[in-house]
């Protein structure tokens, strides 16, 4: 048995099972890198750090490395599962997609309601 070949689905109902995986593991993997992310931004921002130099610069090094990690594991995932379990790896994309499609409709309401208000049209 070679671990490294294609998964081989039986049924649809096999696909969208690992669709709703991959659907929910980009959420789920995503929150908690933010939530590292946010814990490592309340360090730098307690007054305790920001006397002491080196640890103010430590921090500063995670929080760099901590803002690239999400696109290094997101993009080296969706290739790994593109290769192994292509639903899982498409149900990532679906959810990427979704996100992104949601944000940009998010930022037309947004820009619209800033003309709007600015402009003073009622």
């Amino acid at each position: 048995m070679n671990i490294f070949a294609p998964k081989e689905y039986e049924t649809s109902g096999h696909k969208w099972g690992d669709f709703a995986i991959g659907f929910a593991l980009w959420f789920v993997l995503n929150t908690l890198m933010l939530a590292a992310l946010w814990v490592v931004t309340g360090f730098l921002t307690d007054p305790s750090v920001s006397n002491n130099p080196a640890l103010n610069q430590a921090l500063g090094y995670a929080l760099l490395c901590m803002s690239v990690l999400p696109l290094i594991v997101n993009i080296g995932l969706i290739i790994f599962f593109a290769m192994r379990r292509r639903w899982i790896a498409l149900g990532m994309l679906g959810a990427l997609s979704g996100t992104l499609l949601l944000v940009v409709c998010a930022a037309i309401v947004f820009l619209a309601a800033c003309f709007t208000i600015i402009g003073g049209v009622p």
